[in-house]
């Protein structure tokens, strides 16, 4: 085309803060030069250093585009396009947009409190709008919940299911949404299973991260590692000094992270390379497992490579072993 699309207008979407929509009409006929087969669209935020042209191209005899995921009270330049088989002409002149202001959260459905029987199956919901539609997290006594609950997030919806509940998932739980106005609660939903059969039981519970079911005295369960590590941990249920049933120490030393490869790999590298290898295979431990969470795997793996760093050099100093 030889001219621009005509009658370029851009209005606020329905949520105003965060959306823009744009319309026009082809190029007049007489300057398409052809079939117009798509337009393009590039929105550009003013008032920003090295600002990036956000482009959209659109097949076909669209004339009509809401751009979502801009950015509230700001000012953008948006233009368009029309192309035929041979390629694009020249671009509208750029037409000046104004998001409005942000708008807060707002809830519309909090999680309803439920008291049930251990082993049920549960579900909690919560919406809310706002502009932008707010992010949502989940809350259980007042944290984040633990990842062996399953949980949706969409843009301005949450849910949150409870699988194999069991007295431990008993607590508090209420969503918090998010945008860039403001962060909003929604009501407490109290949360309680009843169990009947407790005795001679250690109670479920969720703990490190893990669900642990209950388990009579004398027994010993296993379930899958926490989130971000894979194998098995396992846990007994045992008889204190007075006769109660009492959950021992959760065993996670077959509990491995991703890293647990590399600490292994450390090991075999001391194997064959010995003393020249101290220096770097320690430099490399400390830098691979500072500031992370380290599972009962890694840990055995990590004291199994120091003790042979330990065994193959007397060059590197106690306060770097320890």
């Amino acid at each position: 085309p030889s001219t621009p699309p005509v009658n370029f207008l851009t209005v606020s979407g329905r949520l105003a803060a965060s959306s823009v929509v744009v319309s026009w009409s082809p190029p007049l006929l007489t300057h398409q030069n052809g079939i117009i087969t798509k337009y393009k669209i590039i929105y550009t935020l003013t008032g920003m250093d090295n600002a990036t042209n956000n482009t959209v191209v659109l097949l076909g005899n669209i004339t009509r585009y809401t751009i979502y995921n801009v950015k509230p009270s700001s000012n953008y330049t948006i233009q368009v396009a029309a192309a035929t088989s041979v390629g694009f002409g020249p671009y509208h002149k750029p037409v000046l947009h104004s998001t409005d202001p942000p708008v807060s959260p707002n809830i519309t459905q909090s999680p309803l409190s439920i008291t049930a029987t251990a082993g049920m199956d549960i579900t909690l919901e919560c919406r809310a709008t706002g502009d932008p539609i707010p992010s949502v997290q989940w809350l259980n006594n007042g944290e984040s919940v633990a990842p062996v609950y399953d949980v949706i997030s969409r843009p301005g919806y949450g849910r949150l299911f409870i699988k194999y509940s069991n007295t431990g998932d008993s607590g508090t739980f209420q969503c918090r949404f998010i945008n860039v106005k403001s962060s909003v609660l929604s009501e407490i939903a109290n949360v309680n299973f009843n169990d009947g059969n407790t005795t001679g039981f250690c109670l479920g519970e969720i703990s490190n991260d893990m669900r642990w079911p209950k388990t009579y005295n004398g027994y010993t369960i296993t379930g899958p590692c926490p989130q971000f590590s894979k194998g098995n941990a396992t846990r007994s249920c045992k008889l204190d000094i007075n006769g109660n049933p009492i959950w021992a120490a959760i065993d996670t030393t077959n509990c491995e992270s991703s890293i647990h490869s590399t600490i292994s790999a450390l090991s075999q590298q001391l194997d064959k390379e010995g003393e020249n290898a101290s220096e770097i295979v320690l430099n490399t431990l400390t830098s691979i497992t500072a500031n992370r969470k380290l599972f009962g795997g890694d840990i055995v793996a990590a004291v199994s490579t120091l003790t042979k760093l330990n065994q193959v050099t007397n060059d590197i100093s106690p306060s770097k072993l320890d």
